[in-house]
């Protein structure tokens, strides 16, 4: 429970340090694994939710398997903001890590796992280790991990933003090939490309992606960023505000 009074006056080293204390990102991934367990009863048992047609559950997977995705993305995100953050707090020798990430924008994430992914010492650094102190080996895990994330958020980027920021990446069932049925996520063009038929082109493959094919991947995703959370957490907080974060 916070410690501070809410919408009153409070001691600025109480409220920076039981906000940052409070800034947790592990219940998103309590969402995502009640979401994946639903998805998997659904997917595997018939006599669960026996009421759901066929078509029913396949429009249930797909809404899951893209609130799945869309969480897990957002969780890279998370994993960004609290990384600047804390090493803006380091560098300035100040407090206001909450600050930091309220200001902090989605292109700033973007940015650091381009950097971190490239970058060894940028890498260990941001999780709250000295470059200097650990194996080669460890030095490069975070690397490696870090370029994991910023790998699947450069491909699934489109449909992340376009599902959890717009309307133009829609849940759609699609007919042709093998199987006939692939149910997903498809980003609307925003110019249509026509001819002199009155016909569009659908530009299937380079704006479908298989969001139930893609499911367990993003739950690793998503378990990912928030062990490197919880790792930096650890590591930074008594950093800035001199004592073990409890």
């Amino acid at each position: 429970m916070p410690m501070f009074p809410f919408n009153d006056w409070c001691d600025e080293a109480i409220y920076q340090d039981e906000m940052a204390r409070m800034h947790k990102i592990t219940p998103k991934q309590d969402v995502i694994d009640s979401l994946y367990d639903e998805f998997k009863r659904i997917s595997n048992d018939p006599s669960y939710k026996p009421q759901l047609t066929k078509e029913q559950r396949h429009w249930l997977l797909v809404a899951l398997s893209g609130q799945i995705v869309a969480l897990s993305m957002e969780l890279t995100d998370d994993l960004a903001f609290v990384c600047e953050a804390y090493l803006k707090s380091i560098k300035n020798r100040d407090k206001k890590v909450v600050e930091y990430i309220a200001n902090l924008e989605r292109q700033d994430a973007q940015d650091f796992f381009v950097r971190v992914a490239r970058n060894i010492t940028e890498a260990v650094e941001a999780v709250g280790l000295d470059p200097t102190a650990c194996s080669s080996d460890q030095n490069d895990r975070y690397r490696s991990l870090f370029e994991q994330i910023q790998e699947v958020r450069d491909h699934f980027w489109p449909w992340y933003n376009g599902y959890k920021h717009g309307q133009y990446a829609t849940p759609i069932m699609v007919g042709g090939g093998t199987p006939l049925e692939k149910w997903g996520l498809y980003l609307i063009p925003k110019k249509l490309e026509r001819d002199a038929l009155n016909r569009v082109h659908t530009k299937g493959k380079e704006r479908f992606i298989d969001t139930v094919r893609f499911v367990d991947e993003f739950v690793k995703l998503a378990q990912i960023a928030v062990q490197l959370w919880d790792e930096t957490r650890k590591r930074q907080y008594p950093k800035v505000f001199g004592k073990v974060l409890v």
